[in-house]
Formats: C-alpha cells, structure tokens, sequence
C-alpha cells in the first residue's frame, strides 16, 4: 500500500499595523509506493490502465502568501508556490525513470490580485476585483507524453459586485479567462503504450456573465 509522511515548518505574521499579512511555509512529503496510474496491454492485446505501486519519492516544496491593505478601500494579495519531486526508489513497472515528473504537476504556481471598494453614498456599495493565476508546464500522464504537454499558462479573471446598503440583494458582473488563453485541461496519449493516436480536452475559453442573489 501506499504511504504518506509529510514534514512542514512555517510562519505567520502581521505588520504595519495589521495592514500586511505575511505566511511562508517549506514542507517536504515522501512517498513510499506510491500509486500511479499506468497503461498495459494484457496477453490477448486488450488495453487496460492499472494503478501500480510505481516506487519512492519526495516532493520538496515552499509556499507563501500575502495580503495587504495599502489604503482603507484598496486591498492586494498574493500566493506564490514551488515543488520539485525526486524519485529515491522505481519499481520495476512502465514508463517510470528517475526524469519522470508526477501528472499535473507544475514546478510553479502564483496568483495575484486586487480589489477595491466604491462608496455608492447612501445607496450601497461597488466591489471591483481581478487576478491573474499562472501555473507552469506540467503533464498530464505518467507516460510524460510531449505529444499533450501543457507548456504552462495564465488566466485573467475580473468582477464587479453592486450591493445596496440593506444588503438584500447583490448583482455581479463577472468574466474569466479574459484573454482567452488556449490550454489542455486533459490528455491521454495512446501511442506510448502501442495504439495508434492520443487526444486532449482543451480548457474552458472566455465566459462572461452575470449573476443576481437575492439575501433572504
């Protein structure tokens, strides 16, 4: 079976009078057998996809966040993230060597955004926000395909909230991936394990919209 054993050491902190908030963390988790999802084909030919105990390994990684309020109506924040694996141990199975990099697994990852407060005078209140997510190349299967290898993208996303003053009711305007980037949100490439093609799943395009909630 698999087992887990994870390790991690951090802080948190407040500064300038509580408008910063700082969190870093650096953890390390080891894998002992760990379980992967693979491709075979049995005696007769049939295709089949196994979880298999594919060996040892450690992923090492750190993590910070931080929010800050420069002025009362303006806030920022921000995530930042790092993870390296390293097999220790492979078990004799297929597709995994020392230079394979765990599914869906990005190196880096980072977010920023914003948001401000508009005082609408005695009718209520406008929250305009965005961010931006990035996350670099990563595949999608243990086979470590380059044929679906997402090299990495950004996605822009932005809302304005409307909210009288009772708060009875909110109406927001919303929009992601506004610049409409063009990414694989999946895939499966067949032709490692001897059939004749693969294929991807692309991510969600632009959308727009808007939503009206009512408080009860």
């Amino acid at each position: 079976p698999e087992k887990v054993t994870a390790f991690e050491v951090g802080f948190k902190s407040e500064m300038l009078d509580r408008r910063v908030r700082l969190n870093a963390s650096a953890f390390l988790t080891k894998y002992k057998a760990i379980q992967l999802l693979t491709g075979r084909r049995d005696d007769i030919g049939t295709l089949f996809f196994p979880v298999d105990n594919a060996g040892d390994l450690e992923i090492r990684g750190i993590e910070a966040e931080l929010q800050a309020r420069p002025v009362e109506d303006l806030s920022i924040f921000a995530s930042l993230g790092y993870a390296d694996e390293k097999w220790t141990d492979i078990y004799d199975g297929p597709f995994v060597s020392e230079d394979t990099r765990l599914p869906s697994m990005s190196h880096w990852n980072l977010v920023v955004g914003a948001q401000y407060d508009v005082a609408l005078g005695d009718f209520g209140s406008l929250l305009l926000g965005g961010d931006w997510s990035y996350r670099s190349s990563y595949y999608h299967t243990t086979t470590n395909s380059e044929n679906i290898k997402e090299d990495g993208y950004g996605l822009l996303g932005a809302h304005a909230v409307i909210e009288p003053a009772n708060a009875n009711w909110t109406l927001t305007f919303w929009g992601k991936n506004l610049t409409d980037a063009e990414y694989y949100g999946w895939g499966l490439d067949l032709v490692p394990i001897g059939n004749s093609h693969g294929t991807v799943w692309f991510g969600r395009p632009r959308e727009y919209g808007a939503t009206f909630r009512i408080n009860l």
